[in-house]
């Protein structure tokens, strides 16, 4: 009886570890859309993506296409 309390305090406690953690995330290289993360402190586990769709890299690099195609029109 005293050991199944004791199991299931530190299950509790492992829980609202969880909750109040401020995650410190390992994340393994990317392979793939998604990438395996895990936090150091708790050991919580997720999936990152690897790529951000509408970021602002993907619209600097429109724009910056775009100046060169106008560029290019001007050469002409």
């Amino acid at each position: 009886m005293t050991n199944r309390l004791l199991e299931k305090s530190t299950e509790l406690a492992q829980e609202q570890i969880q909750e109040t953690c401020i995650h410190h995330w390992v994340i393994e290289p990317p392979e793939g859309p998604f990438s395996k993360g895990k936090c150091l402190k708790c050991g919580e586990e997720k999936e990152f993506q690897n790529y951000f769709p509408h970021s602002t890299w993907e619209n600097e690099q429109k724009d910056d296409d775009e100046m060169k195609s106008l560029l290019n029109d001007w050469s002409v």
